[in-house]
């Protein structure tokens, strides 16, 4: 499993353009809402020095953008303990940050330990620069096999989830102008996450219908064939005026509408007595 990781972590990803993680960095901060999944916070920095190439500076030549994060003292990362160590609740927002940004990259080595004492580690998740794709079909997260991804919500985390503020999260994105497919995404992600929630499915379950059991390869996911349906339809419907407004992301889109009639009560519930 260890070597899959470090394969995974050397490939490059399907919807992250090269050079665009320190973006995606910020992003992912920004996004976790009141430190509710505890990423360190992120500010976007701009790098000027003589050892930089000149290749890799922004456009307006004013050095390379890049990210700087706050320091998290830790004791290690959550590959050198077994995930039984962990809590639920820290597994669970982890799990609900990284299905929102449909991360792509999520592994115990990107999660930093920290322990006080005698007290249960706690989980610090870093390393977003591979989250919020274009595509949908690189989705992975390995916690979605440890048991407390199993465990039911508690009233708390179904009442987090619930009040998520997709418009200022879009609004994040589009200051940081992220692509538009991405912001797009972000929106179908959690969604897919606040239906699938209501309906009482657990994190694993979830997981399973958004994720490919290979990322990027087989199948599609349950996740991916709803969005192809609601773009199919959407496509159809859409007349010109729709289709020169289509580089702007609105919540007022009828495709976000139509995804949700898609991802109705009914056909999770059947989803969730196969998984």
């Amino acid at each position: 499993q260890q070597q899959q990781q470090q394969q995974q972590q050397q490939q490059p990803r399907l919807g992250i353009v090269p050079g665009t993680g320190a973006l995606r960095e910020v992003a992912a901060a920004r996004l976790d809402r009141g430190s509710w999944a505890s990423v360190p916070d992120t500010v976007l920095v701009r790098v000027a020095h003589p050892a930089v190439e000149h290749s890799m500076c922004t456009p307006d030549g004013r050095g390379l953008l890049a990210s700087l994060q706050r320091f998290v003292p830790n004791a290690c990362s959550a590959d050198d303990l077994s995930s039984s160590k962990f809590s639920v609740c820290d597994v669970q927002r982890v799990g609900v940050l990284d299905l929102r940004l449909l991360n792509t990259d999520r592994h115990g080595g990107n999660l930093l330990v920290q322990r006080a004492g005698e007290a249960e580690p706690r989980l610090h998740p870093i390393d977003h620069g591979l989250c919020l794709p274009t595509t949908l079909s690189e989705t992975y997260a390995e916690w979605q096999y440890w048991p407390q991804a199993s465990v039911p919500f508690d009233a708390a985390t179904l009442r987090y989830i619930a009040e998520l503020d997709l418009a200022a999260d879009l609004a994040t994105l589009q200051e940081l102008d992220l692509p538009v497919a991405a912001q797009r995404n972000l929106v179908l992600a959690t969604l897919f996450l606040q239906e699938a929630a209501r309906s009482g499915h657990s994190l694993a379950q979830i997981a399973n219908m958004m994720c490919r059991p290979c990322p990027g390869r087989g199948a599609p996911s349950l996740f991916e064939k709803l969005v192809a349906q609601a773009q199919e339809i959407d496509d159809d419907d859409e007349d010109e005026e729709e289709q020169q407004h289509r580089s702007v992301v609105s919540l007022e889109a009828p495709l976000f509408e139509r995804f949700r009639k898609l991802c109705s009560a009914t056909q999770l519930v059947q989803r969730r007595n196969t998984c």
